[in-house]
């Protein structure tokens, strides 16, 4: 499995992609394939 199909990897980088510096809505967690994964939250700052 590489980078790009390693499922961590790719919610790593797509939570980033949601992740705001000012003032954001909490919008929760990133579902994968059917399933909630708690530790990647969209929405929240970094």
């Amino acid at each position: 499995m590489n980078e790009s199909t390693d499922p961590a990897s790719a919610a790593d980088r797509i939570t980033a992609g949601y992740a705001f510096t000012g003032p954001a809505l909490d919008l929760g967690a990133l579902l994968w394939d059917g399933g909630c994964l708690p530790g990647h939250q969209i929405g929240r700052r970094r």
